[in-house]
C-alpha cells in the first residue's frame, strides 16, 4: 500500500526531532552545529522542523559535525531510511 503524504511528513518531522535532540545532547546550539557543518543556521532549522531532509553531502556534514555515538548513528540512519523509503527499518 503506498504511503500517504501525511505519513511522509510525519517521518520527516520525527527525523528533525531526532536531529534536534542529538544536537542538544551534544550541548550545541543551532549556530554552533550549522557553523561546524558549513551551512546556514536556517537550513539546519529546516532540517530540525522536518521542512527539509538533508542532502547526502549535508548528511555527511551532519555526522562529521555531531560525531554521534554508535546508538545515535543507528537512530539517525533508521529515521533517514524511514523518510527515504517510507517504511520503518527493522
Amino acid at each position: 500500500m503506498p504511503e500517504t503524504q501525511t505519513e511522509h511528513v510525519s517521518a520527516k518531522v520525527h527525523l528533525g526531532r531526532v536531529i534536534r535532540r542529538i544536537r542538544k545532547d551534544h550541548r550545541l546550539n543551532q549556530n554552533e552545529l550549522a557553523n561546524r557543518m558549513g551551512i546556514p543556521r536556517d537550513t539546519l532549522g529546516r532540517f530540525e522542523r522536518g521542512d527539509r531532509v538533508p542532502r547526502p553531502t549535508e548528511w555527511v556534514q551532519l555526522h562529521t559535525a555531531l560525531q554521534p555515538t554508535h546508538s545515535e548513528h543507528l537512530e539517525l540512519h533508521e529515521h533517514i531510511l524511514t523518510v527515504l523509503i517510507g517504511t520503518p527499518a527493522v
